[in-house]
């Protein structure tokens, strides 16, 4: 877990370093972007490994549904504020997912 956060830290950090000719920059960003994508992978994959391994098998239901309901409780909020946006046009509703 912890290499997974390394890596999606040092992805991050590659935006402030991105620099140079074009195509340094956008070598750069995508490589930042690649690494931290890589890295929330493999962080989700272990935190959930370990949250299998240590809860037992008649609360794994309850501890995935808990889970998810946290992970996800945000997407509400932001589709509700960008309700309004969403109904201006097509191009403010872009930038809101």
């Amino acid at each position: 877990m912890v290499a997974g956060v390394v890596m999606s830290g040092v992805g991050a950090l590659m935006v402030p370093l991105a620099g140079g000719t074009l195509a340094t920059t956008l070598a750069v960003l995508a490589f930042g972007g690649a690494l931290d994508g890589l890295g929330g992978a493999v962080y989700n994959i272990n935190a959930l490994s370990l949250r299998q391994a240590i809860t037992p098998d008649h609360l794994q239901g309850t501890i995935n549904a808990t889970m998810r309901f946290a992970s996800c409780r945000p997407a509400p909020r932001r589709s509700a504020l960008c309700w309004p946006a969403c109904s201006v046009g097509r191009s403010a509703c872009a930038r809101c997912s």
